[in-house]
C-alpha cells in the first residue's frame, strides 16, 4: 500500500494533514482499503440541510 501526506498550514501555527492511500488493484491490501471505505461511508448517515424562511 502507497500512501502520500500533505500538511496544509493553518492560522496560529497548527497545521491539518491529509493522508491519501491507495493499494495495486486486485490485491489483497485493495479489497481491505474498500472494505475499511465502506465501513466509514456508511457509518454516519449524512443530513439534509434545512432552509429557513427567505
Amino acid at each position: 500500500m502507497t500512501y502520500y501526506s500533505l500538511s496544509l498550514p493553518l492560522s496560529n501555527r497548527a497545521v491539518h494533514t491529509l493522508t491519501v492511500y491507495t493499494a495495486e488493484p486486485r490485491s489483497t491490501a485493495e479489497d481491505r482499503l474498500k472494505l475499511l471505505t465502506s465501513l466509514a461511508a456508511t457509518r454516519y448517515p449524512v443530513e439534509e440541510p434545512t432552509q429557513g424562511p427567505h
